[in-house]
């Protein structure tokens, strides 16, 4: 069995041992976040179509820079699901820990989605398929 979510426009699947941490669905940005039975969490937040994909991902990444030090960052862009997507790949400590995290923004349904999927580093690795594949599922109504 599989968890399913579907509100503010946006559709996706995620595994039945994931929970929803946190969701907003009156104000803008809205977004839902789910999380992993470790540390692994999948945010996705939804804005007006006027925000651009790079300016999104531009801003979150000064945003954890502004909250961690030394963060080491990568641009990223790539085709998900034949839908262009920009972004980052970040790497930074916390709480003697080392996270990675995948930040990307899109256009879909009329909405330009930020998509962060975050995790300690060895977690991060062993759950990136599952990331992929509920980012994936985003696009199955819509394909």
């Amino acid at each position: 069995m599989q968890g399913e979510y579907n509100n503010f426009g946006v559709h996706f699947r995620y595994p039945e041992d994931w929970s929803i941490v946190d969701e907003e669905v009156s104000e803008w940005p809205r977004r839902v976040s789910v999380q992993s039975p470790h540390s692994g969490f999948w945010e996705l937040q939804a804005y007006p179509s006027r925000f651009l994909p790079d300016d999104l991902t531009q801003r979150t990444l000064e945003a954890f820079c502004e909250e961690y030090d030394d963060v080491e960052s990568e641009a990223v862009s790539e085709l998900i699901m034949d839908h262009p997507a920009t972004g980052f790949d970040l790497d930074f400590f916390c709480m003697d820990l080392l996270v990675s995290c995948q930040v990307r923004s899109f256009t879909l349904a009329g909405q330009t989605l930020l998509l962060i999927c975050q995790a300690e580093s060895q977690e991060f690795e062993t759950r990136q398929e599952v990331f992929e594949a509920i980012t994936r599922s985003l696009f199955l109504d819509i394909d």
